[in-house]
């Protein structure tokens, strides 16, 4: 039995000459996201596309994903397992977000990029390859996942728990409540990695 049904309700994407339709869940009728074709999205799964949110081209969602708000997922992208893009984030050409990564804010996830395990993608981040994110799983007192990537600016943004902010604002953050102690001693020695991978972005933005 299928998940979902296309309905007639039509959206036309701006620039691309494509006419997606909203779904519609077939177990109690209620309203998702839009689909170019049925290609999209999984009719197996809990994985679902709500809101405004737009797949489209070749795309395709599976699993336990979740696309929300006005997100667009497109060309060969991927969004599957338990990830979720949100908001008004655009995940296109090659890219696969998995694992329980969220993409979110105005976000692009392009290229051939991964982003992947619980990596945290936010605010206005530019991600095109692999060089311009990198993770780190299991660290801190509480052994989460810190995320830095490049932002439309070239600007390097760190992301940890509630935490988002540049490299320089992280570092001041570890040291007012961490200080000397060892989580501290970590997240600096993990800020000089993230300084070795992103040496140029922070060059010009500091220079």
């Amino acid at each position: 039995m299928k998940k979902y049904e296309l309905t007639e309700e039509p959206l036309c994407v701006e620039g691309e000459g494509l006419i997606l339709r909203r779904i519609r869940r077939v177990s109690d009728g209620s309203l998702g996201g839009f689909l170019e074709s049925e290609r999209n999205l999984s009719q197996a799964g809990d994985a679902w596309v709500y809101g405004d949110a737009q797949v489209y081209e070749n795309a395709w969602v599976s699993g336990t994903a979740r696309v929300s708000g006005n997100a667009r997922v497109s060309g060969t992208a991927q969004v599957s397992e338990n990830a979720h893009v949100s908001e008004n984030a655009h995940v296109s050409g090659d890219a696969w977000v998995f694992g329980a990564a969220q993409v979110s804010g105005d976000a692009q996830v392009s290229g051939d990029a991964r982003v992947f395990w619980n990596a945290r993608v936010l605010g206005d981040a530019r991600i095109s390859s692999g060089a311009d994110i990198l993770c780190f799983s299991g660290v801190g007192r509480d052994f989460a996942t810190l995320t830095a990537h490049k932002d439309s600016e070239c600007v390097v943004r760190v992301t940890r728990g509630c935490f988002s902010g540049t490299l320089e604002e992280f570092l001041a953050a570890v040291w007012k409540t961490h200080g000397r102690r060892k989580a501290g001693q970590e997240y600096r020695a993990i800020a000089e990695v993230i300084k070795i991978r992103f040496r140029k972005e922070l060059n010009k933005h500091n220079g």
